[in-house]
């Protein structure tokens, strides 16, 4: 491994720059920052209190649309619902930029959506761009401890993507700040918190680290196809943790809101790993929403970015209110 990574580095080093003429461009402007990162405790999280202003254009320069992020004290994405004292049931989502709601308004998010629903609820965006499942994990862990008291019924809805097993494994490189990312291992019967991804993978984050210097956005993309690299990442552990993690994350979540319901909702292109992952979760109480039959391949923001547009985030939410009014806990 580290002689391949020193063939890859020179090769790196002696190529042109990636031109990005098939991407989007971004410009994200902020007085504090947005995403802070703990690196001892291997958390990536949103400063309190803070304003982003992000103008997205196209490969030409040419602009197309501004989202403006607002943070709440909590470090939450805003979400106009009732507090938690007032809200009479509680919604809380988790996951990606899918549930951040990237490069979309705070009123187009999917929690926003669910709010303006289902105006009885306290509603809570605790969706992160970047994250994965032991982001999540992570999350709760450190988070949902403010919140251990008495608090209405309500449920906890996590949005899975086949990717967010890649980030968990540490080999979805494009992502930003994945050498940050908390790893979790199932040894010896447990589930245990291991350390940073930097921090097992050292050889990996050098090159990582390299490619990020010199901003080559190739770079990642070489490193994710070099061989060996997923082999060693995603094995029969990884598959095994990611597992056990969705476990944990539901236990988790029940310590601070015993009388909730956790729903895993499902994306588009689940892998044959995915399908049989979410078959025993199930089995396990873990409740499945499948949202495969939403049009996740046509409602985004543009087709060179595939992030959900205020219109999939609404349909998303009417699934889950059907699926609520239709369901409980014991079924």
């Amino acid at each position: 491994m580290r002689l391949q990574l020193l063939v890859m580095a020179l090769l790196f080093l002696c190529s042109p720059r990636s031109q990005g003429k098939d991407r989007l461009i971004s410009k994200i402007t902020s007085s504090s920052g947005i995403t802070q990162i703990n690196k001892t405790l291997a958390y990536k999280y949103l400063k309190p209190n803070s304003k982003v202003l992000h103008e997205v254009y196209l490969p030409d320069g040419s602009p197309l649309l501004t989202a403006t992020y607002n943070i709440d004290h909590f470090g939450h994405r805003k979400t106009h619902s009732l507090g938690i004292e007032e809200g009479k049931r509680h919604s809380l989502f988790f996951g990606c930029s899918f549930v951040f709601g990237a490069k979309l308004n705070d009123q187009d998010t999917l929690p926003s959506h669910f709010a303006q629903q289902n105006p009885e609820y306290w509603s809570v965006n605790f969706g992160i761009s970047g994250y994965g499942v032991f982001d999540v994990l992570r999350q709760m862990e450190l988070d949902l401890g403010r919140y251990r008291r008495g608090a209405p019924e309500g449920f906890a809805f996590y949005l899975y993507l086949p990717f967010h097993r890649d980030r968990s494994a540490g080999s979805f490189f494009e992502t930003h700040h994945i050498e940050w990312t908390p790893q979790y291992r199932w040894r010896d019967h447990q589930l245990k918190y291991v350390g940073s991804w930097a921090e097992i993978h050292p050889i990996l984050s050098w090159f990582l680290a390299l490619t990020k210097k010199l901003e080559f956005s190739w770079g990642t993309r070489l490193l994710r196809g070099l061989p060996g690299v997923s082999q060693e990442l995603i094995n029969n552990q990884l598959h095994e943790s990611v597992f056990q993690a969705f476990l944990a994350l539901r236990r988790q979540y029940l310590l601070s809101f015993p009388k909730g319901r956790f729903i895993a909702g499902l994306g588009p292109n689940l892998t044959e790993q995915d399908e049989k992952m979410f078959r025993k979760l199930n089995q396990n109480k873990v409740e499945i929403l499948d949202l495969r039959e939403l049009p996740f391949s046509t409602e985004v923001i543009h087709p060179l970015d595939l992030h959900p547009n205020g219109k999939l985030n609404q349909l998303i939410a009417e699934k889950i209110s059907i699926y609520l009014s239709e369901t409980s806990p014991s079924d």
